[in-house]
């Protein structure tokens, strides 16, 4: 049985769509605002911040993309991020009190805003 006129009008037209949605290239993830991403600073490959940046970090590996950014640079910023959300967690099962999750909060905000700065400006400097 096969396709219809209409089911390859969609076929094709989600072919040549595909092509324009960014993927990460470890596990082939579609990028998209439902989960935290990282972008290499040197050639700006997006990442799934969970599992694959923070595999590739705590591993100290090179972009798989562009083979020049040392990915371990990105480090601080993952464990962050991992930082925020066991804190959200516990702020979710009222395991902390709201002066502490929003002292916490700040200092992780804070950090990773240091941290994000570092690595993407010396990133796109490294070769």
């Amino acid at each position: 049985m096969g396709l219809t006129a209409e089911e390859t009008i969609v076929l094709e037209v989600l072919k040549r769509a595909l092509e324009f949605v960014e993927k990460c290239p470890v596990d082939s993830k579609v990028i998209d605002d439902s989960f935290p991403t990282l972008r290499c600073p040197a050639c700006g490959t997006p990442f799934c911040m969970f599992p694959c940046a923070e595999k590739l970090a705590l591993k100290n590996k090179k972009c798989p993309t562009c083979k020049r950014f040392e990915m371990g640079r990105l480090r601080e910023i993952v464990r962050n991020s991992s930082y925020l959300e066991k804190l959200e967690e516990l702020k979710a099962t009222d395991a902390v009190s709201s002066s502490i999750y929003n002292k916490l909060k700040l200092e992780y905000e804070a950090r990773s805003r240091d941290a994000i700065q570092r690595a993407y400006s010396d990133g796109s400097k490294q070769s």
